[in-house]
């Protein structure tokens, strides 16, 4: 009786220490690429069968446990897969690096300039490039009292007009990174926070993905703003690692 119970025991206890271990955990990672648009991307652990899709600046949550394999899949940057390990869960942020497609768009590398109305210096609203084009694809004209936009409809089809929405996006992200670089001298960021020069326009972007950055720059809080910085500088400087 003893035997089958100390059995019993063995075989509850087994079972109940292989469940526990089975139990996945959500873990909040970032994809890094040298390429501006990571939102949307595809992530999907294919061990457990979830998916989701990355935030405006790479970021994604998911549940996994060591040995799951994940699946990162985007238009724009080669599919890759990778098998979680115990290091994963340890970081604050799994970094998780792509590369640019081949196929990826020239459309996609926007040179823009900055000008006075573009920055909000002048008085008169003036379109920026992208903008009169976006203008262009959606204005409506009148015929015989009906409204139509030939253009609009050739856009609806072609997805133009989302990309020209991107690149409006782009353009403003663009004018923030400026700004919020401008407000500190070089030696700050190179100095203090160890930033490499070459990095520092690409440091200011990646700032200006956090609400919490931007309220505090739109709100001129500088102490405040040095804070949030140099909390981030650490996760960049990380990011550049997994980069080169």
């Amino acid at each position: 009786m003893k035997t089958k119970y100390l059995i019993f025991l063995v075989f509850f206890f087994s079972n109940f220490f292989v469940v526990f271990a089975q139990v996945r955990k959500e873990v909040q990672g970032k994809v890094v690429a040298k390429f501006y648009d990571l939102e949307g991307i595809y992530v999907e652990n294919i061990s457990a069968r979830k998916n989701t899709t990355t935030e405006k600046g790479g970021y994604f949550k998911i549940e996994m446990q060591p040995n799951d394999t994940l699946i990162f899949a985007s238009i724009n940057l080669k599919g890759i897969r990778r098998v979680v390990k115990e290091a994963d869960f340890s970081k604050r942020l799994m970094f998780v690096p792509m590369e640019v497609s081949e196929t990826t768009l020239d459309e996609m590398i926007i040179y823009r300039k900055i000008t006075a109305e573009s920055l909000g210096l002048a008085p008169r609203k003036k379109y920026t490039r992208a903008e009169k084009k976006l203008h262009t694809a959606t204005s409506v004209s009148s015929a015989n009292g009906i409204a139509f936009s030939i253009d609009g409809i050739v856009n609806a089809l072609s997805g133009r007009t989302a990309m020209l929405k991107k690149v409006i996006e782009y353009e403003r992200d663009e004018i923030l990174t400026k700004q919020l670089v401008s407000m500190f001298e070089e030696d700050y960021f190179t100095s203090e926070l160890k930033i490499p020069k070459v990095y520092i326009q690409g440091f200011g972007y990646y700032l200006i993905q956090d609400e919490t950055v931007l309220a505090a720059m739109r709100a001129s809080k500088k102490d405040e703003l040095k804070f949030l910085i140099t909390q981030k500088a650490g996760e960049y400087l990380e990011i550049i690692k997994v980069l080169e």
